[in-house]
């Protein structure tokens, strides 16, 4: 008995400190999530010049540790090229960050996002190397302001991975001018895309209709392409409603077949040097097209 008597004090002191530790440990786990979207909100405005505005962070724990947000907005410092909507953001990091190390983005997932690009104007910030950016149930807005253009482009669905080395690949399907529309890109080094450029090769496909280029892509002073182009499509008709231009004297023409130079700027684009097919017609020579002109220039 006495010695039970002895060791209560003791039984009491561990219990207190057991106690103290969990309340401790409450109290951290709660202000982690706050203090993991402020690492993340300084380390995007000093390293990449943008703002970040989110509500409601939360850990998660679905696939790896990462940060959960809401209500997301992200826009650069100044006049940008990008500017981020989103119902849900996750940012997948690593076991440091709950540590202190500060949030480094190895994965994005966005939810019921918009994302819009303004094609024309320059981008300054360095492309963010995020291992994989996930887009679920999205909308794009491709913007051109000299052209007073937009392109929407709904249920973006898909992903765009990058490596240690910068090669980045992109597997995207979307709704465009309401046709299911995939797209699949191999960029050589993103980092690049936002000085001199980067070899590039691009595919856009369709039902019956593809879109293959090979070439530079950059962003430094607005998105353009220069490269090699060839088009197939089994209908013409078909194909330019597909890039919103609906020309009634293609109805009935048949396939089409065309390769050559290409060029883009923002949302206008030219083939220079174009040989092909429309139907039984062979063609050759240069063609103009541009978002909100009605038909292609010859």
């Amino acid at each position: 008995m006495n010695d039970m008597l002895k060791s209560r004090p003791l039984l009491l002191l561990v219990i207190t400190l057991c106690l103290v530790v969990v309340a401790l440990a409450s109290f951290w786990l709660a202000a982690l999530p706050k203090r993991m979207l402020a690492s993340f909100t300084h380390a995007l405005s000093t390293e990449q010049g943008l703002i970040l505005e989110a509500s409601n962070p939360t850990l998660s724990f679905a696939d790896g540790i990462g940060l959960q947000l809401e209500n997301v907005s992200i826009e650069g410092k100044s006049e940008n090229a990008v500017a981020l909507s989103a119902q849900q953001m996750r940012v997948g990091t690593t076991f440091s960050s709950l540590f202190g190390a500060g949030v480094s983005a190895q994965t994005i997932v966005l939810r019921n996002a918009l994302v819009t690009i303004e094609l024309s104007k320059s981008n300054s910030a360095s492309i963010p190397m995020v291992g994989r950016i996930e887009f679920e149930d999205s909308s794009l807005r491709l913007k051109d302001e000299k052209l007073k253009s937009v392109v929407s482009l709904s249920d973006v669905n898909g992903k765009i991975t990058t490596a240690a080395n910068g090669a980045a690949k992109a597997s995207l399907t979307f709704l465009m001018g309401d046709i299911l529309t995939s797209l699949t890109a191999d960029v050589d080094n993103a980092e690049r895309l936002a000085s001199d450029g980067s070899p590039t090769d691009l595919v856009l496909s369709a039902k019956d209709m593809l879109v293959a280029f090979s070439g530079q892509s950059r962003l430094s002073k607005g998105f353009a392409l220069t490269g090699q182009t060839s088009v197939e499509a089994g209908d013409s008709a078909a194909f330019m409603r597909w890039f919103g231009m609906p020309l009634t004297t293609l109805e009935g023409a048949g396939v089409l077949n065309m390769q050559g130079g290409f060029s883009a700027e923002g949302l206008s684009a030219k083939f220079e040097k174009l040989t092909g097919q429309i139907g039984e017609l062979d063609f050759s020579g240069n063609v103009t097209l541009a978002a909100g002109i009605d038909r292609p220039a010859l």
